[in-house]
């Protein structure tokens, strides 16, 4: 069993490496703010991150259940369709008067 000395330095580092990789983007994110490759990314990349893990959940549904083949693509199909079609506006709430707790 290592010493607890060793074992807090051990956390010091990771905690240390740790903080600075998260803080880092936002240090150089203040300075970049207006260049166009920031906008270009942050436009894409959360469409791309998304397609990945689309991609690689319907690949494994796909390998795992051949005969599923349709089912995936069809939570696909009403996916897109949900995301695609607008959805009608919202009927606004009743007002209640003062004192009524329908």
């Amino acid at each position: 069993m290592p010493s607890t000395s060793y074992l807090i330095a051990v956390l010091a580092i990771v905690f240390s490496i740790t903080l600075a990789l998260r803080a880092l983007p936002f240090a150089v994110l203040g300075r970049l703010r207006d260049a166009e490759i920031v906008r270009r990314l942050a436009m894409w990349m959360p469409v791309g991150i998304l397609g990945i893990l689309a991609v690689t959940a319907l690949h494994g549904t796909v390998s795992a259940d051949p005969g599923g083949t349709w089912y995936a693509l069809l939570a696909v199909a009403v996916t897109v369709a949900v995301q695609v079609v607008p959805a009608a506006p919202a009927a606004p709430a009743p007002l209640l008067a003062q004192g009524d707790t329908r």
